[in-house]
């Protein structure tokens, strides 16, 4: 075999292994009923919501979300202890293989803060980043009401 076909050869399977990679690492997630409340006029804090699906057989731990739509975001969780309701930030979320984590009002959200936008768009494209520094891209639509 001439040098020429071994290079051709040894590039193939090298692109051919990044394709499979970024591949996987998509389905390694999977975000349904992705949404993002739309909030009143003038404020500027809004909250994300869907359920968060582990599809690979290693736990995921999600350690930051960011979106050039939002100046931050972040992982919350509101619950009411002893009848006080209260909101702490998560550092993480932590998916088991197959495990399901279900983001909702009261519940575990995506603190957004600041819109970058002028015009409110229809959706927003944000990027979640696993603790190995794989990223997933996920599509949320904004909405003034919950979808049913």
């Amino acid at each position: 075999m001439s040098k020429l076909k071994s290079k051709k050869r040894l590039l193939f399977c090298v692109c051919s292994l990044l394709i499979a990679c970024t591949s996987s690492a998509q389905q390694n997630i999977n975000v349904s009923e992705a949404w993002v409340r739309v909030p009143p006029p003038g404020m500027q804090m809004l909250a994300g919501y869907g359920v968060f699906t582990n599809l690979s057989p290693n736990t995921v731990e999600l350690v930051e979300a960011q979106s050039k739509s939002f100046e931050s975001i972040g992982f919350h969780k509101s619950e009411v202890i002893d009848g006080i309701s209260s909101m702490h930030k998560l550092d993480s979320v932590v998916l088991q293989p197959g495990e399901s984590a279900v983001f909702e009002p009261g519940g575990k959200h995506l603190m957004i803060y600041t819109p970058q936008y002028e015009v409110q768009p229809e959706s927003v494209q944000i990027e979640f980043v696993d603790k190995g520094g794989e990223t997933y891209s996920v599509t949320f639509s904004l909405l003034k009401n919950a979808p049913e």
